[in-house]
Parts: structure tokens; C-alpha cells; sequence
């Protein structure tokens, strides 16, 4: 998690540097929830710095070990993550339908946990393939879920992509 901190304040290169120790570690001790843990946080580290190419084989290797270890949670948020960069890297289709699975996947288990940032992940993709109106949908219920529980950590995220999925929607309609 420090390296998903050290990211979020801009120290791209501590926060990469931090998230390798930390598998480091989690490898040393042999405990797979735990590698499979530090492992996302690598994935999600790279994602971050935009190394969506990189950040794919992390992400998929955290979802074998939480395929076979039973850990449903670090699987989904491997997932969308995966999606968003397979989404960044041109690969539209499979990245939003990772992303979708996901998310439903997480609602089943009524795992609220990052929704918002994972709407906002799914809005940025859909206005990548023309889905401006969904898009627009998507952060909508990101910013109505931030409201309620006051989980604001991606709430400039999503007011960013929703302006842009309005100025999108506008120009589709031939309003620029």
C-alpha cells in the first residue's frame, strides 16, 4: 500500500522501488496471500505510472495465485486493473469486458471496496471506444458512491473523465 501512496503523491520511482521490496518480502515469506498481495500492488504501481504493457504480467500473475488460493478479492482487482490497461494498450473489447466481469464479480460479493475508482477505470475505457453515455453513467454512480461513504480518493479522477464524457457526448450530438 505505500507504493500506491508514494504513487498518488507523484514519487512514481520510490513508489515502484517500494513495491518490489514489498514482494520482496512477501516472497521471503512464502505465504501466498501475501505474495499474491504485493504482487497487485507491483501491477497496480506500474498501472499507475502508465507502463500499462508492464503492469499486465503482475496483475496476471496475482490473478493465477488468487485463482488458486481462493482469494476472490485480489483476483477482481487484479481483473480490472488488467482490463484498464489491456483497454489503454488498444485492446478495447477484452479490457472493458475484464472490467465489467469485475465489477460484477465484485458486486456479488458485495465488495464495495475502490468501486468508485473502478467505475472511473470502466468510464475511461468506455470513452476510449465511443461509449460516451455509459461512460458519462459510470462516473455519475462513482461520484453518488464518494458522496454516501465519503470516499473521496478518486473523486477528481472521476469529475475529470466525466467532463470528458460530456464534452464527448456534446460533440456527438454536434453541440460543441
Amino acid at each position: 500500500m505505500l507504493g500506491r501512496v508514494l504513487a498518488r503523491m507523484g514519487l512514481v520511482e520510490k513508489a515502484i522501488e517500494q513495491a518490489r521490496i514489498s514482494l520482496d518480502i512477501a516472497n521471503k515469506l512464502e505465504h501466498p496471500p501475501t505474495i499474491a498481495y504485493a504482487t497487485f500492488w507491483v501491477g497496480w504501481v506500474h498501472h499507475a505510472r502508465e507502463e500499462f504493457a508492464i503492469a499486465c504480467g503482475p496483475l496476471e500473475t496475482a490473478m493465477e495465485l488468487s485463482r488458486k488460493y481462493g482469494l476472490p478479492h485480489f483476483l477482481e482487482w487484479s481483473r480490472i486493473l488488467r482490463g484498464s490497461s489491456l483497454a489503454h494498450l488498444g485492446r478495447l473489447t477484452e479490457g472493458i469486458a475484464d472490467m465489467r466481469l469485475s465489477l460484477d464479480n465484485q458486486l456479488s460479493m458485495r465488495c464495495m471496496l475502490e468501486r468508485p475508482f473502478c467505475l472511473t477505470l470502466l468510464a475511461e475505457a468506455l470513452l476510449f471506444s465511443g461509449g460516451h453515455e455509459e461512460a458519462l453513467k459510470c462516473c455519475d454512480e462513482a461520484l453518488e458512491i464518494s458522496q454516501k461513504t465519503h470516499g473521496k480518493s478518486y473523486e477528481a479522477e472521476a469529475i475529470q473523465i466525466r467532463d470528458r464524457a460530456l464534452r464527448a457526448f456534446a460533440k456527438a450530438a454536434g453541440n460543441d
